[in-house]
């Protein structure tokens, strides 16, 4: 495995799994850890400079959010690509976001809108300066605001593991999977639009039209063949 470069470290005080977490997702999003690479411990140590123990379970983390591959008897490898895969998570997290809309748009929860605006910066940044992975984790985290307040655990649990999936769909250089950025964008500032204004009919239009083509590739791909 050709290590990447010398793996930040945050400020804070973190959990080394949660480090060395951190590290890998961001590697394996920029491209750094390509499809099929091959990662073993003993150089992950050495890069990561930390213990085999909260690696495996940055492993076993990333496995569980299909970002890579492990079993036992086999080599742990970066997950291919799978577009399908990609589609069915834009699919379910479109379905999230709308009944996380539905549930808070009208009831003025403390600092939603305020929240909403911090991330929709950091989208637009992202988009401004081409930065793949400031807009996944930007949209990722906007959204993390409406999902987290209704308050369901096992709703959190899942959306994390969509976030990470999505994450891939936004890494740079990735002809396979083509995003119109700009769109995103649009999409996503209609929704913050709708939160301020109080309107619960914008907010469920602007997040519908900002799935609306996963929603189409969804169906085209994924529906079950008519019953003559």
């Amino acid at each position: 495995m050709p290590l990447p470069g010398a793996a930040a470290q945050p400020a804070g005080r973190t959990f080394l799994r949660d480090r060395a977490y951190d590290a890998l997702f961001e590697a394996i999003q920029t491209n750094q850890l390509v499809p099929g690479e091959v990662l073993r411990d003993e150089e992950l140590m050495d890069w990561l400079g930390m213990s085999r123990t909260p690696i495996r379970h940055a492993l076993i983390r990333l496995a569980e959010s299909g970002l890579i591959e492990m079993a036992a008897g086999r080599q742990t490898t970066v997950a291919e690509l799978a577009p399908d895969r990609t589609n069915r998570a834009l699919f379910v997290s479109g379905i999230f976001n709308e009944y996380a809309v539905r549930r808070l748009i009208g009831t003025r929860a403390d600092g939603i809108v305020d929240d909403l605006a911090v991330q929709r910066a950091e989208v637009q940044a992202g988009v401004e300066n081409g930065d793949g992975p400031r807009i996944a984790r930007g949209i990722g985290a906007f959204f993390d605001v409406l999902t987290t307040r209704v308050g369901n655990p096992e709703l959190d649990r899942q959306v994390r593991r969509i976030d990470a999936e999505l994450a891939r769909f936004l890494a740079p250089g990735d002809a396979a999977t083509p995003v119109d950025v700009e769109w995103l964008w649009h999409g996503v500032e209609a929704v913050h639009d709708a939160f301020v204004a109080d309107d619960p009919d914008a907010a469920r239009e602007a997040l519908r039209e900002l799935y609306r083509p996963t929603h189409g590739n969804f169906l085209e791909r994924f529906r079950e063949p008519e019953i003559d």
